[in-house]
């Protein structure tokens, strides 16, 4: 903390509060914030779109980060978060590019359940998925 901060446990006027003195370092997992439907409407609800943007009246689309930030900030903010997250964008587009992917079993896509765990859930299950090169593609 840069200063000193009273911080409510809950939106309710009459929460418990704590006392955070200047100097103290605070973390709030990633999923306290991800799951609250202040900031994301139906939070539990997977929406692959979720942080699109699209300008209207126009075809520009781009990503909004919003309140996310995976990689913290200030002094101690990542240096290799721009080639992270260029480097798991490459490697996700040339896999939906390259690969067709379906339920083992065929039919419509299960949410698993999840339980949380550092930066992201963990699914309680495995996926089990059947995975196969697009014919489009030329054969090299």
């Amino acid at each position: 903390m840069q200063e000193d901060l009273v911080l409510p446990a809950s939106r309710d006027k009459d929460a418990e509060k704590f006392f955070l003195k200047k100097g103290t370092y605070a973390h709030i997992a990633h999923s306290i914030h991800h799951t609250d439907p202040a900031y994301f409407d139906n939070p539990h609800v997977w929406r692959a779109d979720r942080h699109i943007k699209r300008e209207q009246g126009d075809e520009e689309v781009s990503v909004s980060m919003g309140t996310i930030r995976p990689y913290g900030g200030g002094h101690s903010m990542c240096k290799g978060r721009a080639f992270a997250q260029k480097e798991t964008l490459v490697f996700i587009a040339a896999f939906i590019s390259m690969w067709d992917m379906e339920p083992v079993g065929g039919g419509a896509w299960k949410m698993p359940s999840y339980k949380p765990a550092t930066g992201v859930y963990s699914t309680n299950d495995d996926v089990r998925v059947w995975i196969s090169r697009r014919e489009e593609l030329p054969q090299v």
